[in-house]
């Protein structure tokens, strides 16, 4: 599972014209318990007929390498879920919750006939809370070896502790500003200009699944249909901290 992850990255930045779309999706229960889920979607990279050829002219050693997907002349079709609970002790040490890290997995799908690229990590939260630790936890296992850290490479939204990203006070569920959120801070500037080209036609899109009816929301922006609401940012917009992603939201209790 880490080397597919690994060669995910590597396939992004080897096809900078392709698209890449990050969908963040909050699902709330009546209880306050729900779903978060971030779906980084690279589907166009997968649907570039170029895209196995350079991966098997830039691989090296990993084209030798069983795991690699690549290597071999068969239709790529991968899907596969990883437990954060099953992972390495180490990992888990860093991590430092061993019941939140039960609740989590990693869904990689990769497949040649269908055209579909995407890794998805998903959260199976008790609370709202857990959002933020959950993706504070991300950003602290960070290493050059880890697929789970650093916030998605900067795709996956930041929590910089100082403030709730999430906040639910019976039927009201705000999302907060977080203060330093530019992920481009991090590197440098010639991998700032390859993100920018990478992700100059990529979208950033924000769904929250309410357990009942939207009366009025105050983000600015979003699209609201019965239990839905919607925003969509240009993805070098969310990652450089200036898509404005906070408001209120109200809703019914069914």
């Amino acid at each position: 599972m880490k080397k597919i992850l690994y060669l995910s990255l590597v396939a992004v930045s080897l096809s900078l014209t392709s698209c890449i779309n990050v969908i963040e999706e909050l699902f709330l229960n009546k209880d306050g318990s729900g779903k978060y889920h971030i779906t980084i979607d690279m589907s166009s990279i997968m649907a570039d007929g170029g895209m196995r050829s350079m991966m098997q002219q830039f691989g090296g050693d990993e084209l030798n390498n069983p795991d690699n997907p690549f290597a071999s002349e068969e239709p790529i079709e991968v899907d596969s879920v990883m437990y954060m609970k099953d992972a390495p002790d180490s990992l888990r040490q860093a991590f430092g919750n061993d019941d939140l890290l039960k609740r989590i997995k990693i869904h990689q799908i990769m497949s040649e006939s269908k055209e579909v690229m995407t890794t998805q990590f998903i959260l199976d939260f008790k609370e709202i809370a857990e959002v933020d630790e959950f993706l504070q936890k991300l950003d602290k296992l960070q290493t050059d070896d880890n697929p789970f850290g650093g916030g998605g490479g900067g795709l996956l939204p930041s929590s910089n502790g100082q403030n709730a990203l999430f906040q639910l006070a019976k039927r009201s569920l705000t999302r907060n500003a977080v203060a330093g959120g530019d992920a481009m801070d991090a590197i440098g500037d010639q991998e700032k200009g390859m993100m920018r080209m990478m992700l100059a036609d990529a979208t950033y899109k924000v769904v929250y699944h309410l357990p009942g009816k939207v009366k009025k929301t105050t983000m600015e922006g979003a699209l609201v249909d019965g239990k839905t609401v919607t925003l969509e940012f240009p993805a070098v917009d969310a990652m450089e901290g200036k898509a404005k992603m906070d408001g209120n939201i109200k809703f019914k209790n069914r």
